[in-house]
């Protein structure tokens, strides 16, 4: 391990430090970059630290927008599969565990447009892939999943 010097000014410092702290010799804030792998720690000046931040920022909307370019042609994979198979009459929209806020996908996954029940959709009438919902999902529901409305009945005996 080298000596601890201020990124800036190159100054000595007395020990390494593992946190950001500022240089004795400059009054620069000196920050600390930890390797993924042990414990070397690098010290990097401000623009340094924003440059891996921006990096990092730029990897994860990336790692993002494939995720949800892969969930949208998993959908619309699924969905083509089930046209023509018997008894399918729709596809059940479900909201993904990891779904806990109110917003239009939970409005989808308990809405009943159709007259299917809670969440079912005709084929070709779901509302998947929802912008920005990448995570639900549907499954098929079949003929005789649907909930039938309960006819009235009326008792004759009592009137």
């Amino acid at each position: 391990m080298s000596d601890p010097l201020c990124p800036y000014c190159s100054f000595l410092l007395k020990k390494r430090p593992k946190r950001k702290t500022k240089c004795p010799n400059c009054s620069c804030y000196i920050y600390v970059k930890w390797e993924s792998r042990g414990d070397e720690r690098t010290l990097i000046t401000q623009k340094e630290r924003d440059e891996i931040e921006e990096l990092r920022m730029r990897e994860y909307e990336k790692a993002r927008v494939s995720q949800k370019e892969l969930m949208i042609k998993n959908i619309q994979e699924y969905q083509e599969s089930l046209v023509g198979v018997l008894g399918v009459v729709g596809t059940r929209f479900i909201l993904s565990e990891n779904h806990h806020h109110e917003d239009g996908c939970q409005r989808h996954a308990e809405a009943d447009l159709h007259g299917l029940g809670k969440g079912v959709y005709p084929l070709g009438k779901s509302p998947l892939p929802v912008e920005g919902c990448t995570l639900n999902y549907e499954v098929a529901v079949f003929d005789d999943e649907i909930e039938k409305p309960k006819k009235k009945t009326i008792n004759w005996n009592h009137c």
